[in-house]
């Protein structure tokens, strides 16, 4: 007996696209859906790609998706997973790469090349090599730009702005064995840090 369909499923086959303003992809509703991205190209001002189900599925194999100012994809549902099977490319010219999933996998012998200055992962398992992921598979990403790990309840709004998670040295945070009591203190354990 064959699995049963997803509930929804849309499919970009081939192709360049070539957007002006915002290309958007989402599907809601149902248990289950799936969207592909097959040898596709993609090119807007923004682009955000969504599958919000929850076993909702972002395939993604081969093409492009090239954004001048945003790059979203998520898959954020409870079984919710993005899925590279093949080569892509990622890239965004002024803003941060958001990838968020319950799952990012990356299949063997996949490459994901991130062009950008910076790509946040939001994610509770990572399935691919190096950069956080836990080895399961030898996919990888390939970037020259920062690549920062987050879990999947940080994950900024998909429609909203960028919010990013913000890092408090441990010598600085309200619960550290150390209480800082004065404003002159927090500045000077600053100063000490980054001139280690």
């Amino acid at each position: 007996m064959a699995p049963p369909l997803p509930d929804a499923v849309m499919m970009f086959n081939g192709g360049t696209y070539n957007i002006g303003g915002t290309f958007l992809a989402r599907i809601d509703g149902g248990i289950s859906g799936m969207m592909t991205f097959n040898a596709a190209n993609i090119n807007a001002d923004v682009i955000k790609v969504g599958v919000f189900n929850d076993t909702g599925v972002l395939k993604i194999g081969g093409g492009s998706m090239n954004a001048n100012t945003l790059l979203r994809l998520y898959a954020p549902g409870s079984n919710g997973m993005i899925d590279f099977v093949g080569n892509v490319t990622l890239s965004s010219n002024s803003a941060v790469i958001v990838l968020a999933a319950n799952t990012i996998r990356i299949e063997d012998d996949i490459t994901v090349t991130l062009l950008g200055s910076r790509t946040t992962i939001y994610a509770n398992n990572r399935q691919y090599s190096g950069d956080g992921g836990d080895g399961t598979t030898s996919g990888m990403f390939s970037h020259s730009g920062v690549l920062e790990n987050y879990t999947l309840n940080e994950a900024p709004d998909f429609d909203g702005l960028i919010q990013h998670p913000v890092r408090v040295p441990e010598g600085l945070r309200p619960n550290s064995a150390r209480p800082i009591r004065s404003r002159r203190r927090i500045l000077t354990r600053l100063t000490a840090r980054r001139s280690s």
